[in-house]
């Protein structure tokens, strides 16, 4: 499946929790008079916590936020951190601050004079000109875009993986395991797939990867010259030029992209060509991979 972002971060405002005084509290759901707020978490003495976004585990197990001591844009004005209560900073801003899993292991992103930080758990990374975090589905494992030097870089696993004038259309399986993304590098361009770089071709990805969900199956549109090619698990089939937005169905075995002339699209599935249409949104195969439907 495609990430778009699996942060779960709430505007606080819209989130059921609540600041009691100095507590953050959980709102009853009942409507019974008697219903009580649960405490579950507590805001420093010293910071405030306006607006920000705000994280909460599975059943108040943890919570993430990011609070502010002083006024904005007054001496002295910081940003902070606050997880399970733990307060780091002071920060001149502050990025992605949540937990994997159940809450076993700490991700914060913060930004000082010197750059842009991450750390997962006990492990920091940065200075970097800029970061995006990446969890995976099932929140087990998570991987960040770096801006390094003018060039883009992955962080999988820990390690930080090759540099590329740009990285787009990253997918990630739902556990995390598998990553891909296009890059870029001098007048070619590649899909990388854990580190390792595919096949070069004049264009590849046009930033959309398809990776099924459990990380087996990719497709991408590329091409070289005057040809344009569906690339599907590395197995190149001939397309026509324009076509994009390849969408495989969970089992890798049927497929789906699209062509567009003017404002007409037109879907070709399993290599066949189907019915013009205006516009196309929610593209989905079923999970058994037999049926294929769309909003046109």
């Amino acid at each position: 499946m495609r990430i778009q972002s699996l942060a779960l971060a709430i505007a606080a405002s819209l989130l059921p929790w609540a600041l009691q005084g100095r507590c953050l509290g959980e709102e009853p759901t009942s409507l019974d008079a008697r219903a009580t707020r649960r405490v579950i978490g507590s805001v420093p003495d010293g910071l405030n916590v306006p607006p920000f976004l705000i994280e909460v585990g599975p059943q108040g197990r943890w919570t993430a936020f990011s609070a502010r001591k002083g006024e904005k844009g007054a001496p002295g004005d910081a940003l902070y951190t606050v997880m399970n209560g733990e307060v780091t900073g002071p920060y001149r801003s502050v990025g992605t601050i949540t937990y994997l899993g159940l809450g076993e292991i700490p991700i914060r992103e913060w930004e000082t004079e010197q750059g842009t930080f991450v750390s997962v758990g006990e492990h920091e990374y940065g200075p970097f000109d800029r970061v995006n975090a990446l969890i995976s589905r099932d929140r087990q494992r998570v991987a960040f875009l770096v801006k390094d030097g003018g060039k883009d870089r992955l962080i999988r696993d820990g390690k930080l993986e090759d540099a590329y004038k740009d990285i787009d259309g990253i997918s990630m399986s739902d556990d995390g395991s598998i990553v891909a993304h296009a890059a870029e590098a001098g007048r070619e361009e590649c899909v990388v797939v854990n580190g390792v770089k595919g096949e070069t071709f004049d264009h590849a990805g046009h930033k959309w990867i398809w990776l099924t969900s459990n990380g087996r199956h990719l497709a991408y549109i590329a091409g070289r010259g005057d040809a344009t090619y569906l690339v599907r698990d590395g197995e190149k089939t001939a397309v026509t030029a324009g076509s994009r937005s390849p969408i495989l169905s969970p089992d890798g075995s049927r497929y789906v992209y699209w062509t567009r002339e003017g404002e007409t699209w037109t879907p070709v599935i399993d290599g066949r060509s189907g019915h013009a249409c205006d516009r196309v949104d929610l593209v989905r195969f079923s999970p058994d991979s037999a049926r294929l439907g769309y909003v046109s």
